[in-house]
């Protein structure tokens, strides 16, 4: 698109990239097509008891589920993961019964590893990279009482433009640097322009030549939700995009007295804005599902939310006002093409922020006019993709509390009040950009 290419042409030194084949999710020695014997079933009464148990089945599977389910494939589900709040060390006085949980988030944005394999300053920018993730993590992960609940990788993860057949392996690398920081790590991802971007070659001539991404959004997926530490979820086939899903943040469990299902407290709405191989857009199917699947859980109050996707949504929803914003602007803003009115979903959910990033230039946060949801971006994490010798790279960080009232059922009542915050925690170590509501 017109907005990929105005940011990619400040890349500099780009080279016809490494071609290297190795992928873990590209491997022809499958054993499992080996020949096997067919056992053919001819007595019609055996055939038409078969049919009516497959048919009763399949009515079954289709009837229990929505038009818009949160997961394409079951399969991917995870089994008593639950993300929670934490309990701070404030505790009840004799004045007030009040208990208070937060949630931290860290907001990795446009990290574009793997960029410019064959070339010496690229794999220089993902040791810089590297540097800046894991320093960020140590820096904001060094207090048992104030740990890192969830790590946001909120797009352009890789330059796939410059990645054949290796962009799996590459964000294997990715994660490992992560893991290598804080073994522990809880993250989930969504998609950018660029992680599924068409390989580019740049011909002597200065032609470039696109080759079509050998490397698909599922495959990334996939690699993704293999670690342990993971909780992205593959999006609904019928919804434009893959990366989107919602995370429940739950309460904890020991102000769960009863023992019964543990109750939400946030919802975190992951979306897929396209680019790459798609076009770079919120969709109607998206407004939809949300709408379907941003419920409150059946209780009488709805659930807060936050939400996350790459590409900002629109001029007027992100645009910086010197009244209504602040923090770092020094870039232009490059919004989806069509947006389907997602700021007045999310309001309409009740949802406090949109964080997005995409433009390395810009880190501000600003109150949007027409709704109650605030607009941010993420912080540029990376040394891959454009950027200016005066930007430093960071990333926003996201602290979420609940005030839980001892007079009141968790879930419910005045009581229970989320309030959030957030600052840019800078690759020296510095906090910048501090914003509350």
């Amino acid at each position: 698109t017109n907005n990929t290419t105005t940011h990619h042409q400040q890349l500099q030194g780009i080279l016809p990239a490494a071609t290297s084949t190795y992928s873990p999710l590209n491997n022809n020695n499958n054993n499992n097509n080996k020949s096997r014997k067919a056992i053919i079933i001819t007595d019609p009464c055996i055939l038409a008891t078969c049919t009516l148990l497959i048919s009763s089945a399949i009515c079954l599977m289709l009837g229990s589920r929505s038009r818009y389910s949160r997961l394409a494939n079951p399969t991917t589900t995870t089994t008593h993961k639950y993300l929670t709040f934490r309990k701070t060390n404030q505790n009840h006085t004799k004045t007030s019964k009040t208990t208070s949980y937060k949630f931290k988030i860290i907001q990795f944005a446009d990290i574009h590893y793997g960029e410019a394999s064959d070339t010496l300053w690229g794999p220089e920018q993902d040791a810089k990279s590297a540097k800046v993730l894991a320093d960020i993590l140590n820096a904001e992960g060094d207090d048992d009482d104030d740990d890192i609940d969830l790590v946001v990788l909120s797009g352009d993860q890789l330059t796939a433009n410059d990645m054949n057949w290796n962009a799996t392996t590459y964000y294997q690398n990715l994660i490992q640097v992560l893991l290598d920081a804080k073994p522990d790590l809880q993250w989930c991802m969504i998609f950018g322009n660029h992680d599924d971007a068409p390989m580019e070659t740049r011909l002597a001539n200065g032609t470039i030549v696109y080759t079509p991404a050998k490397t698909s959004r599922d495959q990334l997926l996939e690699v993704d939700m293999g670690y342990a530490g993971s909780f992205t979820q593959s999006g609904p086939d019928d919804v434009f995009g893959r990366s989107n899903y919602i995370l429940p943040v739950y309460y904890p469990t020991d102000i769960d007295h009863d023992n019964a299902p543990p109750i939400a407290a946030l919802q975190l709405y992951m979306l897929d804005s396209g680019g790459g191989n798609l076009t770079q857009r919120i969709d109607e199917t998206q407004i939809e599902w949300l709408m379907e699947n941003g419920h409150n859980d059946g209780m009488m109050m709805m659930i807060p939310g936050v939400a996350f996707q790459h590409i900002p949504s629109s001029m007027s929803d992100f645009e910086f006002e010197s009244d209504t914003c602040s923090g770092f602007h020094q870039d232009a803003l490059t919004p989806v093409e069509y947006d389907a009115g997602i700021l007045n979903t999310l309001s309409a959910l009740d949802v406090r922020f949109l964080a997005v990033g995409h433009d390395h230039g810009n880190g501000y946060c600003c109150q949007h006019v027409d709704s109650e949801v605030h607009v941010c971006f993420g912080r540029h994490s990376g040394y891959g993709g454009y950027s200016h010798k005066n930007w430093s790279r960071g990333a926003r960080v996201y602290e979420l509390k609940i005030s839980v009232n001892g007079d009141d059922d968790i879930g419910g009542g005045n009581g229970n009040i989320l309030e959030w915050s957030s600052w840019v925690r800078l690759e020296d170590g510095s906090i910048v950009d501090r914003y509350s509501r």
